[in-house]
């Protein structure tokens, strides 16, 4: 009699536990489908945006499906009725997807165990999971109508709309499960974009350019040559080099990280590093000048964008043409490149800036399909040149060193997109 009301007294709390949710706003961690603890740390350039998407993941990979987490905030000054739309190309669309609306209690009844060699007494226990809600969608709806404020490039093939309010501050967490077809090497590409009765927009791909390097010294140590560095991540193998020699040394005073990858010798050097084939990304860098007179550039290989420093000046190469200045630079300044390429919307072309300038003009570059390398590429003189924090454009936060000043006060804002 004592077990069975022990199990009556198990079956009861357990549908007490069911019945009573632990609401969103005191959870302090998000579970994924399988209780596992995820951070939704990814975003990419927020400029102009109020509504924030922020997922868990950069790029995504799987067999047939991949589950897809992401949250949006309304960062307005207003509540909010939102339209979340997912646009896809040919080779990806919606399975389903579910609302974050918090964890719930459950109790795991015990039982005893009878042995040979006595009596193993496990008590009852208790876990907490996830309560994920199935979204109803609509298909086929134009996002045109909501004015988009940015490109989705050709992902226009399935798009699904999901409706739900958002209060002014207030965030929702979603999984979407994404079906692909893309085969290895092909990419799967969509958009999440999010549109309010009040104004309000956002948009996240979660895709495109994908490598990172800061030049760790986790990753790296000082004094080494950079030949068969393999920090940072997503990658398709290390740094190998094609002449001259270049070192992991300490950056200098606005760098990312403590340590850069440097040229402090005169006679030049060029390094190399192989990345999964991307037709379209918005990356950044730091580099670092201890001169002007030395020339060095950035090359994204097979289609030849050239990014160079020479004499002062910054400069894209319009391929067949000429050299078009964009920038200027200064002896010993941090200077942050922000470098856009996009072979669908803007064919065999790409730009530059200066961080907190204009873009350059869209330039030719030499046909491509994908971009395969980056190189780094510095010219033979006594300077010393530093490479520091490779990544996509919205992660990259080198900041120039601060200037000496006698008196008075100097403002810096610096904006997270």
């Amino acid at each position: 009699m004592t077990s069975l009301w022990a199990k009556l007294l198990s079956i009861i709390a357990l549908l007490g536990s069911l019945l009573n949710p632990h609401p969103l706003g005191v959870v302090q961690t998000i579970q994924d489908l399988s209780n596992n603890p995820i951070q939704l740390t990814f975003t990419d350039d927020n400029t102009g945006e109020d509504l924030i998407i922020s997922s868990d993941k950069h790029d995504y990979y799987g067999f047939g499906a991949v589950d897809v987490y992401f949250s949006v905030k309304n960062t307005s000054k207003t509540d909010q009725d939102i339209n979340l739309i997912l646009s896809f190309g040919e080779k990806t669309d919606l399975g389903s997807i579910r609302l974050f609306t918090g964890t719930k209690d459950v109790i795991i009844p015990g039982f005893t165990s009878i042995t040979a060699t006595g009596t193993d007494i496990m008590p009852d226990r208790t876990v907490t999971e996830t309560v994920w809600e199935k979204m109803s969608v609509t298909d086929g709806i134009s996002r045109e109508i909501f004015s988009p404020a940015k490109s989705v490039k050709d992902a226009t093939k399935n798009r699904t709309t999901l409706s739900f309010p958002l209060a002014k501050g207030e965030t929702k967490v979603f999984v979407a499960n994404v079906k692909t077809r893309a085969k290895v090497g092909e990419n799967g590409e969509f958009f999440i974009e999010a549109f309010g009765d009040k104004a309000g927009y956002g948009n996240l791909d979660p895709s495109a350019w994908i490598p990172t390097d800061n030049f760790s010294a986790t990753d790296y140590t000082a004094g080494n040559n950079l030949n068969g560095g393999a920090g940072g991540s997503g990658w398709n193998g290390n740094w190998f080099v094609d002449a001259g020699t270049m070192t992991t040394e300490t950056a200098s005073a606005g760098g990312q990280g403590s340590l850069a990858a440097a040229e402090t010798g005169s006679s030049g050097a060029q390094y190399r590093r192989n990345l999964t084939g991307v037709s379209s990304g918005q990356l950044s860098y730091c580099l670092y000048m201890s001169g002007t007179t030395q020339a060095n550039s950035i090359i994204l290989e097979p289609a030849g964008m050239y990014v160079r420093f020479l004499s002062g000046n910054i400069a894209v190469y319009n391929t067949g043409v000429a050299y078009e200045n964009f920038g200027t630079y200064s002896a010993g300044e941090w200077v942050v490149i922000d470098f856009e390429f996009d072979d669908a919307a803007q064919n065999d072309k790409y730009r530059a800036k200066k961080k907190g300038g204009s873009f350059s003009n869209w330039v030719a570059s030499s046909a491509y399909t994908t971009i395969t390398q980056y190189k780094y590429d510095v010219s033979a003189n006594a300077e010393t040149v530093q490479l520091d924090d490779i990544g996509e454009t919205a992660s990259v936060t080198c900041a120039p060193a601060a200037p000496a000043v006698v008196a008075g006060y100097e403002d810096n804002v610096i904006i997270s997109d």
